[in-house]
Formats: C-alpha cells, sequence, structure tokens
C-alpha cells in the first residue's frame, strides 16, 4: 500500500507492478449522531464584592468569597517642578499706626500713617 491509492504488486520473479489509483468517489455523509447528555454546572465563579483605596498608592480588593488581595503601591514617580511664575506687581502701601494718644478719660486716640484717626470707646472697667 503506497498511501496514495495505488499499491505495488512485488512478484517472485524479481518484477513489480503499480496499480493506478483505487480510490473510489467520496460517499454520501453519514446520519448525525445523537446528542451527549449536558455537563454538570460549573462551580461558581469568584467576583469582586467591594474595593478599597488605601490612601497609601495601594488598593484592596475585597472578593466574594471572603478573601481580599491587597495591590503594591502603584504611586508613580514625582514629576519635575514646574518652571516659577511671574512676580506680581507691588500692593500698595498699608495704612500703619502713627501714634496712640491716652486722652486721660479712658479712651484712646490711634492716629494712622495717612492723616486719619479713630478714638476707641471708654475702655475703663469696672
Amino acid at each position: 500500500d503506497n498511501g496514495n491509492g495505488t499499491f505495488t504488486l512485488n512478484f517472485t520473479d524479481g518484477t513489480s507492478y503499480t496499480t493506478a489509483d483505487l480510490t473510489g468517489p467520496v460517499g454520501p455523509a453519514g446520519a448525525n449522531g445523537a446528542d451527549g447528555a449536558n455537563g454538570a454546572d460549573g462551580a461558581d465563579g469568584n467576583g469582586i464584592a467591594s474595593t478599597v483605596d488605601n490612601g497609601n498608592g495601594t488598593f484592596t480588593l475585597n472578593f466574594t468569597d471572603g478573601t481580599s488581595y491587597t495591590t503594591a503601591d502603584l504611586t508613580g514617580p514625582a514629576g519635575a517642578n514646574g518652571a516659577d511664575g511671574a512676580n506680581g506687581a507691588d500692593g500698595a502701601d498699608g495704612n500703619g499706626i502713627a501714634s496712640t494718644v491716652d486722652n486721660g478719660n479712658g479712651t484712646f486716640t490711634l492716629n494712622f500713617t495717612d492723616g486719619t484717626s479713630y478714638t476707641t470707646a471708654d475702655l475703663t472697667g469696672p
């Protein structure tokens, strides 16, 4: 059997004969076999019940089977510092106290650097 539809006959006198391809035409398709039985249900999967951000670059995954897994720190490296911003304009001069005067009657007068003043109420205690 030459494996290609031909046969070689070897005779006792040392000669041989190889047949033509003896492969016949393809036969009709057979009937479908019976369906197999359904298998048993698989085990329930393990889902993620909740996640927790631990505030330190890690997360904890809590699974539906009661187990949990905490990740490694997922924080990336710090970025480079940004360029300094432009300097703002100088602010207006403040209004300071140039002097104070004890008015001798329980009040004080505050004289400000812009020329205005303020006199307090009587601050004499009981």
